[in-house]
């Protein structure tokens, strides 16, 4: 069975592609931030709301009507000028980029770790951090064991929630009102309640009852959040805090293909009997702990206007992939709605004599549903691929 120094060395093995990973995670939601600009602005110059602008603003700026270029003039006021070269400029760049898209994928599916080692990984790089900052007393072991954590919440909640519930049977009263895996961390995103198939089934049904044991694992797994962030962010109880993380660990370690399969060969019953093991030992762990409210901050210094635009951009970018189907397609509607209004404000400003004909109209209302059913399906698309096949 599985020990501390077998769940390091595994870790060890696989750092280097845990790492690669996240970078590959960034590098990916920066290609699909490319690819919708490049489709919007491949759109409105079909429209055509960019060529209407730059005949409009590029004489103006250069302060003539006509470029000559050796024996050739082009007019920098004429509407089919620009038309013609933002369709095929943009075309160009849209089609290059969705031609790699494909490519990038590829690429980031073949550097990237599957679902069930990065829900290890995860788990066991803050019991890694917590370990290192233990000895060392750095803050950047902690600053890493807070980024990893809303990402290791979200492994857990993929892991045990069931997605055949709709989104108003998943949240149970009572665990509203207790620590649910977000309740503690503000700044994480609103995500799914791991074993809301469970309590749904409880309500519905009152012969429905979890035997002491499963709803011992039930509730320390769902305790989570409450009984170890907030000890994380005040430095309190570690040496707790990390021994639950191990026992969480190993048992995330037994879900691997490769490791299960291996132990399954072998000594089946022993396996099984080991992962209920690391759930009990953990469920004893945190119910000897009790409920933590974190220490209200002190602000002493004012946060950088930098660093509050990017952690403002980073929680509303959360919406786009909110696991949510409205929330998401909501969120990519009032997205495509800005682009959509703004574009034709901007052009009847400098062209107020445009007509509102019913071909403006219609493109007013289709763009923006159009623009987010797509950029919905993408999303739920790149979701479902990522999930774990457990």
């Amino acid at each position: 069975m599985p020990d501390r120094i077998t769940l390091e060395d595994y870790f060890r093995s696989i750092e280097a592609s845990f790492r690669e990973t996240l970078e590959s995670r960034a590098k990916g939601q920066f290609r699909g931030y490319l690819l919708f600009i490049s489709v919007l602005l491949f759109i409105f110059s079909i429209v055509p709301l960019v060529p209407l602008l730059l005949a409009r603003a590029i004489p103006k700026l250069y302060g003539a009507t006509v470029f000559v270029y050796r024996r050739y003039n082009f007019p920098l006021n004429s509407l089919w000028f620009w038309w013609l070269l933002s369709a095929v400029l943009f075309g160009l760049v849209f089609f290059a980029v969705s031609g790699r898209r494909n490519k990038w994928r590829e690429e980031r599916r073949r550097r990237s770790l599957p679902t069930p080692q990065m829900r290890f990984a995860f788990c066991y790089a803050i019991v890694s951090e917590l370990k290192k900052y233990q000895t060392n007393k750095f803050e950047q072991h902690l600053e890493s064991c807070m980024r990893y954590w809303p990402e290791l919440m979200s492994c857990i909640c993929e892991l045990f929630y069931s997605p055949f519930l709709l989104p108003h049977q998943l949240l149970a009263p009572e665990v509203k009102a207790s620590a649910t895996l977000t309740a503690e961390a503000p700044e994480t995103p609103t995500i799914l309640v791991p074993f809301s198939h469970l309590h749904f089934l409880e309500r519905r049904f009152s012969w429905f009852r979890m035997e002491p044991g499963t709803s011992a694992i039930v509730t320390s797994i769902e305790s989570l959040p409450g009984k170890l962030l907030g000890r994380l962010k005040d430095k309190k109880d570690l040496a707790q805090v990390r021994e639950c993380l191990s026992d969480l660990s190993a048992y995330l370690y037994t879900l691997i293909p490769d490791t299960s399969a291996a132990l399954e060969e072998t000594e089946n019953k022993v396996a099984l009997t080991f992962q209920e093991n690391c759930l009990r030992t953990l469920s004893l762990r945190l119910r000897a702990l009790p409920e933590y409210t974190s220490e209200p901050e002190v602000h002493s210094e004012r946060q950088s206007p930098l660093k509050w635009l990017g952690t403002s951009l980073e929680s509303v970018s959360r919406l786009f992939s909110n696991q949510s189907m409205l929330i998401c397609f909501l969120s990519w509607y009032v997205l495509c709605l800005i682009f959509v209004l703004f574009p034709f404000r901007v052009a009847y400003y400098f062209l107020p004599q445009l007509p509102l004909d019913s071909v403006v109209i219609s493109t007013l209302i289709g763009a923006p549903l159009a623009g987010a059913v797509s950029a919905t399906a993408m999303s739920r698309s790149k979701d479902t691929k990522g999930k774990p096949g457990t």
